[in-house]
């Protein structure tokens, strides 16, 4: 799982003072909090098997509510239809409404991701980066937020590479690194 309070992605270095700008102005982050370091060549892990979960979350959104409004109205109307329910009717109504559209909503979410997500596990996704495309991009690295998803989907909706916070990049023992099937070794500490 993707490290909460860190977020890094390859940007292309033209680019660099547009997104970093908009982290600062549109996102209100420290300057300090933002590191931009050269890359080198190698293979990068992208994170997107960590941002697929909260794709599919988004997508169920409008359904999550439409359920809850569902579940709360069957709530409601047991709590008001049992009789023995009905002689607590304030607190049954506003409990059961409550339980209804938790337990509504909850399912709906759990069912959306269900059948949503592609079957099966898949591998790591990385970006082979040689020298000549390392010379054109810069590696960004926010720390310490508490808006991770609002910095994610800025980088995103700037073209930037989003890579795994933990293991950015693959093979080797050293910081940061782990090799992408888990026979080949084990993985180095994370990165900082």
């Amino acid at each position: 799982m993707a490290r909460q309070d860190v977020v890094r992605a390859l940007v292309p270095t033209d680019r660099i003072e547009d997104v970093v700008g908009g982290l600062v102005e549109r996102l209100e982050l420290d300057p300090d909090t933002i590191d931009v370091d050269d890359v080198h060549p190698g293979t990068y892990r992208d994170e997107q098997p960590d941002r697929e979960l909260r794709k599919l979350v988004r997508a169920g959104r409008t359904r999550m509510a439409l359920g809850a409004v569902v579940g709360g109205l069957v709530g409601v109307a047991i709590a008001l239809l049992v009789p023995a329910l009905r002689e607590w009717s304030p607190i049954s109504v506003v409990l059961f409404a409550f339980l209804g559209a938790g337990m509504v909503a909850a399912i709906v979410a759990a069912r959306t991701v269900q059948l949503r997500r592609e079957e099966g596990d898949r591998p790591d996704k990385v970006h082979e980066i040689g020298p000549e495309e390392a010379a054109r991009l810069q590696l960004v690295t926010v720390r310490s937020l508490r808006n991770r998803p609002e910095v994610s989907d800025h980088f995103a909706d700037q073209g930037a590479i989003l890579l795994d916070t933990t293991h950015p990049e693959v093979g080797g023992d050293a910081p940061g690194r782990r090799p992408t099937r888990p026979d080949e070794g084990q993985p180095g500490p994370p990165a900082d």
